[in-house]
């Protein structure tokens, strides 16, 4: 492998690993979706302390990942769940 010869923003692997830990947060037990919020930021931190991300890339990525998580809790909500509550 080479190593990164710039910077990106937002950082990829925060916004990844965010996205997954906040739709686990809002649609699981607790215990599961704090443990998954909690590696996510170890993940954006990590991200920070080898070197590859400023900041603000990771803090980008949170944004990214809680703008995306939202967009698709809200379609899950709406097209999903509502429609299996009305089938019932």
């Amino acid at each position: 492998t080479h190593p990164e010869s710039s910077f990106s923003f937002p950082s990829g692997h925060t916004a990844n690993s965010f996205a997954v830990a906040l739709i686990y947060f809002r649609m699981l037990p607790k215990k599961y979706g704090i443990t998954a919020v909690v590696l996510a930021a170890l993940i954006g931190l990590s991200r920070l302390y080898i070197g590859v991300h400023y900041p603000t890339d990771v803090i980008g990525g949170f944004f990214v990942a809680l703008f995306a998580s939202s967009v698709v809790f809200v379609i899950h909500q709406k097209y999903f769940v509502n429609k299996s509550k009305h089938n019932h």
